[in-house]
């Protein structure tokens, strides 16, 4: 839904904002420490900070809001919630072994951004808050002995991310007020937060202690958006391009139908 536009100086706006609201499809991968529990022959053997990869697809939803919209300046904010894991779980077996596999999780986020500059290009930052719940267990064991083993993730990620880059694309003044094509391309800085997400707002550590990552995504005029983000394993101060920071990084690409 988009309200009535008005002119200043040749400058199309949209005086009472723009409001829309979108759902869509995504997948999240992650690599965290979680417990590791081995049963050998009933002796119970435990360890903690076992580095797990666990993914999971889901459903986004979100609401945009823009209070101002036009060619030179973006404000909006964008709040979302998203639900996933492996519906129905997995699981597998042979002669000798079986698998079961699930995994459920939850995500809200809060997410605003200002984009500044010229109209088909601009200087854009976000700011992200988000929060996301994790229920993981995979437990493979032997038909014929009793051991297994069993690994658990059930950690929340409380997560604050700073973006800064580039928008491209202008805006265009059909009667409806949407973009062609607009491509976002973004550098990101992340660290996780206490269990209380609006505790310890001010880290005397400086930025250089934040995780290092990217973020990507481009709009088309059909109101169809392609959206992916990576948070490397490594801080600013540590990056290399070695493949463990890639291959322990967080990854999550979605699409998601959107009117705005």
């Amino acid at each position: 839904m988009v309200t009535p536009k008005s002119q200043i100086k040749g400058v199309n706006y949209n005086s009472n904002g723009h409001f829309g609201l979108g759902f869509g499809l995504e997948y999240s991968h992650l690599n965290e420490p979680g417990q590791y529990l081995e049963n050998n022959n009933g002796s119970i053997m435990a360890k903690d900070s076992f580095i797990m990869a666990v993914g999971g697809y889901g459903l986004n939803l979100e609401m945009t809001y823009y209070p101002v919209l036009n060619d030179h300046v973006n404000i909006g904010i964008m709040p979302s919630y998203a639900i996933g894991g492996l519906l129905g779980g997995l699981s597998s077996s042979d002669y000798y072994d079986e698998s079961s596999e699930e995994y459920f999780y939850q995500r809200f986020q809060l997410e605003s951004e200002i984009a500044l500059g010229l109209e088909s290009i601009k200087f854009l930052f976000k700011y992200h808050l988000s929060s996301q719940l994790n229920d993981y267990k995979k437990v493979d064991k032997t038909s014929y002995y009793d051991d297994s083993q069993t690994y658990i993730y059930d950690g929340n990620i409380n997560r604050e991310s700073l973006y800064f880059g580039l928008r491209l694309g202008s805006l265009k003044s059909y009667g409806n007020y949407r973009s062609d094509n607009t491509f976002d391309i973004l550098y990101s800085l992340s660290k996780k937060r206490p269990d209380n997400l609006f505790d310890d707002v001010i880290n005397n550590s400086g930025l250089s202690s934040w995780q290092v990552g990217a973020g990507f995504s481009w709009w088309s005029q059909i109101d169809l958006k392609l959206q992916f983000d990576v948070v490397l394993n490594s801080k600013q101060t540590d990056f290399s391009m070695s493949g463990d920071d890639f291959q322990n990084a967080l990854y999550r690409i979605s699409i998601i139908y959107n009117n705005r």
